[in-house]
């Protein structure tokens, strides 16, 4: 099963990146008030993660190994990346689940 993945990224500033990790049904305007309360408190970079299954198949992110082990690595992958991009940087993550 192929699962959705990707990020957005606002640029802030290079030494302070702030990761957000929507729960299972996805990245969406739920979300707005965590992303301006992050960015009204920092001027960090923001990135959002996205993964897993949009819309009404998100429900196959509930108990699909498959795409949890796919999104665990895409997160992996994209925390190397980041840290690659800014070596001095704090990086925070902030998550949700369900």
């Amino acid at each position: 099963m192929l699962a959705c993945l990707g990020c957005s990224t606002t640029p802030g500033r290079d030494d302070h990146v702030v990761v957000l990790v929507p729960g299972v049904a996805g990245d969406g305007p739920w979300y707005d008030g965590l992303r301006r309360e992050i960015r009204r408190q920092t001027d960090a970079t923001l990135v959002v993660h996205r993964w897993g299954l949009p819309g009404p198949a998100f429900v196959a992110n509930f108990n699909n190994k498959s795409i949890h082990k796919d999104a665990e690595s895409h997160l992996a992958k994209r925390l190397e990346d980041l840290r690659a991009a800014h070596p001095q940087a704090r990086i925070d993550i902030v998550t949700h689940s369900a």
